[in-house]
């Protein structure tokens, strides 16, 4: 959560410090990285509250950018969105992803944006992968074929499935 008392220029900047020590490194980074996700450098003053959903959406994106990461989790990222500001957040994610080259884990219950940013699927059911698969072997399936409601919660992936997915996402830089 972004602390509510701080400009965004702070916020964002606090991350980039991490990276560089001196404060002028510090301003110039965290003025690209507000570019590159799409907010005007010259609102860093304002605070987290005077944004809209999907500009708090970005800066959070910001925040993780400045870390220069190899993984990003995105927790329900788009969620709380409308859909034409959904689209445009999870093409920034994947524009980012293509230039920056990092892996993304992407956790979503809404099907359509799954099919729409994942190249790898796995379907939980009761903290339990129940299913993995390439979007194209998952989504040519009808749903109820593979939904959790049609599966045993008792399903066990093979023992090293997690690693391997893990590692692919670390060496491929697919999303999931």
């Amino acid at each position: 959560m972004m602390g509510v008392s701080m400009p965004v220029i702070t916020v964002i900047g606090i991350q980039c410090g991490m990276n560089i020590g001196d404060c002028a490194e510090i301003r110039e980074r965290t003025a690209a990285v507000m570019g590159e996700v799409g907010i005007d450098p010259a609102y860093g003053r304002r605070y987290p509250h005077q944004f809209s959903g999907g500009q708090r959406q970005r800066i959070g994106i910001a925040r993780a950018l400045a870390l220069e990461p190899e993984f990003v989790v995105c927790d329900e990222a788009v969620s709380a969105l409308d859909v034409s500001i959904q689209a445009q957040i999870l093409n920034l994610l994947l524009d980012l992803r293509d230039r920056h080259g990092f892996a993304n884990l992407f956790i979503s219950h809404d099907l359509a944006v799954v099919e729409f940013i994942a190249e790898r699927i796995l379907v939980m059911y009761l903290g339990r992968i129940v299913e993995a698969a390439s979007k194209a072997d998952l989504m040519k399936r009808p749903p109820d074929a593979w939904r959790p409601a049609g599966r045993s919660p008792g399903i066990e992936p093979p023992g090293n499935l997690i690693r391997l997915i893990f590692s692919a996402l670390h060496e491929a830089r697919v999303m999931v």
